[in-house]
């Protein structure tokens, strides 16, 4: 076997998990190989001249969650060696009414409070009062907990129960998302904002058993960055620092299956005949491909088989139209009222009370496409350097759509036509809130349905953006089951380090490096960085982390 074709480790996937993780191993020094099937690293890092030439767009992942709290940034010098710059817009939400009245949320809380005060004076302390509350939750538990393998379940609880945080944490769990916005808040305004808020990344407004997650998306809201130049520069970022400390990655790969030797991975055998051999392999795609696709279920035990078949998809995807403007972005009613509408991160629209928010959820329920809520970006109003050709504006319009429709018409069916008209009424439900705009700007308007999610990332199972619904039952310890709940499986050698692992889906910078930890630990390799402070901090204060 030529020794080109062994290796310590061999990751299956380049998206962030995979590069992550492998930039992790090769700084501790293992003989590290990448598999990609694309032809480039990155995965939902995606920045694309998708609509017209010279107008970058990010065409999957675009706001940036966690990054202030992430290891990784630190540890691999995402920003002081790879460049990597983040931008952190004041006005981070602007909800618009047709009345030409507006509510924001600031990455300030108490000019979010002035907002608020508008329509509500108690929402407006309330809102002061929970943010200050769940800031400190964030920073002694939520965060550290995304970035240290997970607790089994009773026993987290228990560990809880012993600090005063932790029984006001848990005593929210089985409230639904919906029932404690509506306790905390009276404005109707106020109320769609915030629920629409703290369910945009999925969360069922009226599912329980996940309340204590409503704190942090609650927190985050307002805390989005986005990377300067695109979300690619941040896999380019990890790419970079993989390679120069010894990796090796190779794209346009296809694999036929992993190699299980009695019980054991031993390497991958490509479509090809190629053989890669290594004791180590390390999986960041969903369970049913893993296991399934690349292994057989006849191989794994019956149990843990049934177990991956139990798997919940989201039921709801992204409807997105990547639209070229030659001109500036529209100019909202709003802003006559307060100017600072006009450089807000994300604008929403269509949902000015929560029975609006709840009538586009149970359309995605009943899979129909009736109620029209669109968020907004205009990226280029913070970042000129994604048009390579002078002025102009790159604009993104999404909505929460069903992966299954029930009018006879699947995504896949949809014609360029049928997309376009979708794209027109989602511009048409904007610019009623606009008081100025130029339509015949518009260049190109590019549309993503959840079948393109799908069919460009084979991991997005019905356009899903977490590879996995958070449920109860697939969160923490139990993500993505027990058997692989610490990012090792039932097959000696074997990891899983995809976002259908704790913590989850997004951008989080988590779960690759987490699968390195356990790792390192098994092949008794010390790990070459310290354990963070945020972790060391919350463990001092008595957290089970």
């Amino acid at each position: 076997m030529a020794k080109n074709k062994k290796y310590d480790a061999i990751i299956i996937g380049g998206g962030t998990n995979g590069l992550l993780c492998g930039a992790y191993l090769a700084r501790a020094g293992l003989k590290t190989l990448i598999l990609e099937k694309k032809l480039e690293m990155g995965g939902g890092l995606l920045t694309e001249e998708i609509a017209f030439p010279g107008f970058y767009h990010d065409t999957h992942a675009i706001y940036m969650t966690m990054l202030d709290y992430a290891p990784a940034v630190q540890d691999l010098e995402l920003t002081t060696k790879h460049g990597l710059e983040l931008i952190f817009p004041e006005v981070q939400v602007a909800s618009l009414g047709k009345d030409g009245s507006s509510i924001c949320l600031y990455n300030d809380v108490d000019r979010t409070c002035e907002s608020f005060r508008r329509f509500s004076e108690k929402d407006a302390k309330t809102f002061k009062e929970l943010a200050l509350k769940f800031q400190g939750w964030v920073d002694d538990f939520l965060a550290p907990y995304t970035y240290v393998a997970p607790i089994p379940t009773l026993e987290l609880a228990a560990a809880m129960e012993r600090t005063e945080m932790g029984k006001e944490m848990f005593a929210l769990t089985e409230e639904t998302p919906k029932d404690l916005i509506e306790t905390w808040f009276e404005n109707e305004r106020i109320r769609a904002l915030m629920l629409d808020a703290v369910c945009f990344w999925g969360l069922d407004p009226e599912q329980s058993g996940l309340g204590y997650l409503v704190p942090l998306y609650f927190n985050r809201s307002y805390n989005n960055r986005i990377v300067k130049g695109g979300t690619h520069q941040l896999s380019q970022g990890l790419t970079r620092d993989f390679l120069q400390h010894g990796g090796h990655s190779k794209t346009v790969q296809i694999i036929d299956h992993i190699i299980i030797d009695n019980g054991q991975a031993k390497g991958i055998k490509m479509y090809d005949g190629t053989v890669y051999e290594a004791n180590t392999v390390i999986s960041t795609l969903d369970m049913n491909q893993t296991f399934f696709k690349y292994i057989g279920e006849k191989i794994v035990e019956k149990d843990f088989a049934e177990s991956i078949k139990m798997w919940m998809w989201e039921h709801w995807s992204f409807l997105s139209a990547h639209i070229s403007i030659d001109g500036p972005p529209p100019q909202f009613k709003a802003a006559f009222k307060n100017p600072d509408i006009e450089k807000a991160l994300i604008y929403t629209v269509g949902c000015e009370s929560v029975s609006d928010f709840m009538e586009q959820a149970g359309d995605i329920k009943a899979g129909r496409l009736d109620k029209f809520i669109i968020h907004s970006s205009f990226p280029t109003v913070f970042d000129p350097s994604r048009i390579r050709s002078g002025g102009g504006t790159v604009a993104l319009l999404q909505m929460h759509v069903p992966y299954d429709i029930n009018e006879g018409k699947k995504w896949e069916d949809y014609s360029y036509d049928d997309r376009q008209a979708l794209a027109d009424k989602m511009v048409d439900t904007l610019l009623e809130y606009a008081s100025d705009f130029d339509r015949d700007s518009i260049l190109v308007q590019y549309v993503s349905s959840p079948w393109d999610i799908e069919n460009k990332l084979p991991d997005m199972v019905k356009g899903s953006f977490k590879q996995g619904m958070y449920h109860p039952l697939q969160m923490g310890y139990m993500r993505p089951n027990a058997e692989c709940s610490n990012h090792r499986s039932p097959i000696k050698g074997l990891y899983m380090g995809g976002a259908c692992t704790h913590p989850g889906g997004t951008i989080l910078l988590a779960n690759g490096f987490l699968a390195a930890e356990v790792l390192l630990e098994d092949l008794g390799k010390e790990k070459w960085w310290n354990t963070h402070e945020l972790v060391s901090k919350a463990r001092a204060k008595g957290m089970p982390l």
